[in-house]
């Protein structure tokens, strides 16, 4: 298997269901080649089980790949090679995750959006450290955050507010910044900061807003079918 590069662009899912399993989970690489680079596959591994993967992201220093398992309750770890590592958060306690959808990498740190409308903190070996937000409209309030992502160029946080139809923007240290999307927004699934422009995928429309940074809209572009899909489950790298 083909090991993962600095150089890639995006990363994206493709589930292939079998008995009501998902058997395989590949890692895309649209923009060179838009051939599977790397296959991450259940079969063969004593301590995973690939479910209803949704979101995937990277850690860069290491190659590691992470994949948040909505009904497994867990972040499955595999290494650059797609040899699985560990798993997470499927424990009874604070860093008990519910469904989880969403993942960003934040430095040391990786964060995870949940269906019980919080964020969860965790270190990237998986130790819990804290929570953060709860349900509601507010300010650090969320209904059913459905992804994140980090901006590089100054850490801000980006939060896809599925219900409240908003994307909500804190600070590196989880202090709340602003709000935007109401009267574009409606129920936003995914967003991605790639370069200076935002990227937000709307599923009731269904289309691709483009927006600068401080959320002005630069563009939409109407979306369907597969197309829909494919760019619901891209992540840029």
């Amino acid at each position: 298997m083909a090991t993962i590069g600095e150089d890639n662009f995006e990363l994206g899912l493709n589930r292939k269901r079998v008995n009501n399993k998902v058997e395989e989970v590949k890692t895309i690489d649209y923009t060179r080649k838009k051939q599977p680079i790397v296959n991450v596959s259940r079969k063969g591994y004593a301590n995973v089980e690939l479910d209803s993967p949704f979101g995937v992201t990277i850690d860069h220093q290491t190659g590691n790949i992470y994949i948040a398992d909505y009904r497994e309750k867990s972040v499955m770890v595999f290494d650059s090679t797609a040899k699985y590592l560990f798993r997470f958060g499927d424990s009874n306690g604070k860093g008990e995750m519910n469904h989880p959808s969403g993942l960003a990498i934040c430095g040391n740190r990786i964060l995870i959006s949940l269906y019980n409308h919080c964020i969860l903190n965790y270190t990237l070996d998986g130790l819990f450290i804290s929570k953060i937000g709860k349900y509601g409209n507010g300010e650090l309030e969320f209904s059913y955050p459905f992804s994140l992502t980090m901006n590089e160029s100054n850490e801000d946080i980006y939060i896809c507010d599925y219900y409240s139809n908003i994307v909500q923007i804190l600070t590196k240290d989880f202090h709340f910044k602003s709000q935007s999307g109401r009267d574009i927004l409606k129920y936003p699934l995914d967003v991605k900061v790639f370069k200076k422009y935002i990227y937000i995928i709307d599923e009731s429309n269904p289309c691709l807003h483009i927006f600068e940074q401080n959320l002005i809209l630069l563009k939409s572009v109407i979306l369907e079918g597969k197309e829909c899909k494919l760019f619901i489950l891209a992540s840029f790298l």
